[in-house]
């Protein structure tokens, strides 16, 4: 059996699979082993998707910085195109011309950047209005100065108006960039994670409870930690005995290991989640759980506790199960 400093801990998975069905536990405890594969590649693929979205807010406020320079930039380069009203340099109007679409072609390869690394929205119509029309506007700058050769006020205006359009669209951008809805994964907050399973974190031990576990992850919202279960299969009409009962037991091991309430969990279906209320009477139920498992182990005897065939039919262990209704 599986020990602890030579005393019996149940883990959060063996809660699981004896409120699934106690001949579940039993077997795997007698080491049938089963294959997990899909459930192991769906929990790693969710973790990269998070450290990834995690990875893009990170870079998404190092773009909003970078649009805050160029909106000071385009700034300037607009206070100091309007003396060329006054003071006629062809010059000066290439700095100019030439400031200007560096500060254009800048602002437009964030913007792709950020396209490729971070997708805002579903639909980026906005954005793209914006980009669109800043490229009129070098557009605009180009025909000018290779037309007109900065010969007369037109195209001098024509500099300053472009300008003030790079220093609105920067804004916008900007603007847009800020307020963009927080990207989530499965409704998960990246920004939330307080902590992942990685394969290295210290597993969680409940003296009162004889309980350890890994959580999968864990949200940090304000005062409470919330922990998570990340399942591969779709979500379900109701929610599953042997999920919840490995949902309390997590919450418990948090409450226990880091003096946080645990008021509610999150069960996490690639189709949707359930949050559970951490209440009293579930404890209780996983306390009468884990009584009703040390008698099994002590007396050697489990047996199915259902009549449910679609419920063998799911069971990982059912080729091996003396009392399977599904073989």
């Amino acid at each position: 059996m599986k020990t602890y400093n030579d005393k019996r801990y149940w883990s959060a998975g063996d809660v699981e699979k004896f409120a699934y069905c106690p001949l579940n536990l039993y077997l795997a405890l007698k080491g049938n082993k089963v294959e997990v594969s899909q459930g192991i590649e769906y929990q790693n693929s969710f973790f990269k998707k998070i450290k990834r979205a995690i990875n893009n807010k990170k870079l998404l406020r190092v773009h909003n910085r970078l649009f805050i320079s160029l909106y000071i930039a385009a700034f300037v380069l607009v206070i100091t195109t309007i003396p060329l009203l006054f003071t006629r340099s062809d010059i000066l109007v290439l700095i100019i011309l030439i400031a200007s679409l560096l500060s254009l072609l800048f602002g437009t390869a964030i913007y792709l950047l950020t396209s490729v690394v971070r997708k805002l929205r579903e639909s980026r119509r906005l954005e793209d209005l914006i980009l669109y029309f800043s490229i009129a506007s070098l557009i605009l700058i180009l025909i000018l100065y290779f037309y007109y050769s900065f010969r007369n006020d037109f195209a001098l205006f024509a500099i300053i108006l472009s300008n003030i359009i790079i220093l609105s669209d920067t804004y916008s951008f900007y603007k847009i960039l800020t307020t963009s809805e927080i990207m989530t994964i499965n409704e998960i907050d990246p920004e939330k994670v307080y902590y992942m399973e990685n394969g290295e974190n210290p597993v969680l031990i409940s003296e009162r409870w004889r309980l350890r576990g890994v959580p999968d992850l864990i949200l940090k919202e304000e005062d409470q930690l919330v922990p998570v279960e990340i399942k591969s299969s779709k979500k379900p009409s109701s929610v599953p005995f042997s999920h919840l009962m490995q949902l309390v037991a997590y919450a418990v091991l948090i409450e226990e290991n880091y003096t946080y309430e645990v008021k509610y969990g999150i069960l996490n279906y690639p189709n949707g989640i359930y949050k559970i209320e951490i209440t009293e009477h579930l404890k209780f139920l996983l306390e009468k759980l884990l009584r009703e498992m040390d008698q099994m182990v002590e007396t050697g005897v489990a047996h199915r506790n259902h009549s449910n065939q679609g419920k063998c039919a799911g069971c990982f262990r059912k080729s091996m199960c003396p009392e399977s209704l599904s073989k």
